[in-house]
């Protein structure tokens, strides 16, 4: 208490100047209308510049828990679409598609790596055999056509994208039905085209190319491209279309892995003609 006592007496000084230069400066800012002016203009600057800075970065780390939701919300709505589904067990959905006569569910991975500038790319995605992933099983996200599952371990999958020679994936033309066979001649990762379809068909730019839905691998009119060149050479009865793809394959976060769970019983009936 003594040592205290006289740290007060040695800075009693200093104290009271520092008491009485507030109480003057107090006065200063409220009795003149420009200095309260611009001293209400300096501290509004820096707390909207704090404000800012701190919306910004709850903004920034909050976006991954808003992609999560949105990621969860959109495999929702895929699974819920048609109009007649039966609930099979407490975590998984049937869907009774009257539309497109088929029945699928969806797996949700995300993406941990991903090429675009290989003659074969491939997706790494963090799912695998044991949340039900299995070798050509087709793949998609929220914007379309990703590719189809090429090899899985216990906890990962490997997807071979469109960007990869020999893809060959039934598609049709959203407005006639007119269907051919999409590829992709390589080196751009935002170009890839369709064969097969008759010149005599009109195309028309940006026309969306979807998936044709045969065997059971993709749900049918998952969007694949937009017509962006239409070329054919002379002799041939068949465009070569040039398309945009529909996913951004350079920023791709996300896939589902398409689950027909009616295809051993598809491919039972169809094995019987063989």
């Amino acid at each position: 208490m003594q040592n205290v006592l006289s740290l007060f007496r040695y800075l009693r000084f200093s104290l009271s100047f520092l008491v009485l230069q507030a109480v003057s400066l107090y006065f200063y800012f409220t009795s003149e209308l420009y200095p309260s002016m611009h001293f209400a203009n300096s501290t509004s600057g820096i707390s909207s510049w704090i404000i800012e800075a701190q919306n910004n970065y709850t903004r920034y780390f909050g976006l991954v828990h808003e992609n999560e939701k949105l990621q969860k919300s959109y495999k929702m709505l895929l699974e819920i679409s048609p109009k007649n589904y039966t609930r099979l067990a407490p975590d998984l959905i049937k869907i009774n598609d009257t539309t497109y006569k088929q029945t699928y569910s969806f797996i949700k991975g995300d993406v941990l790596r991903a090429t675009t500038h290989k003659a074969n790319n491939f997706i790494t995605a963090n799912i695998g055999k044991i949340h039900g992933v299995q070798r050509g099983m087709g793949v998609i996200n929220q914007d379309g056509l990703v590719g189809y599952v090429y090899d899985a371990s216990e906890h990962y999958c490997l997807v071979k994208t469109l960007l990869s020679e020999n893809i060959n994936i039934d598609v049709s033309l959203n407005k006639s039905g007119q269907f051919g066979l999409l590829k992709w001649p390589g080196m751009k990762s935002d170009l890839i085209s369709i064969t097969g379809i008759p010149n005599d068909i009109k195309v028309e730019m940006g026309e969306l190319v979807v998936t044709r839905g045969t065997g059971g691998v993709f749900p049918r009119g998952i969007a694949v491209g937009r017509v962006r060149a239409t070329e054919f050479s002379e002799g041939e009865s068949n465009w070569d279309l040039r398309l945009k793809p529909s996913v951004n394959f350079n920023a791709i976060s996300c896939v589902f892995i398409v689950n027909h769970l009616m295809k051993e019983e598809l491919h039972e009936l169809e094995s019987s003609v063989e």
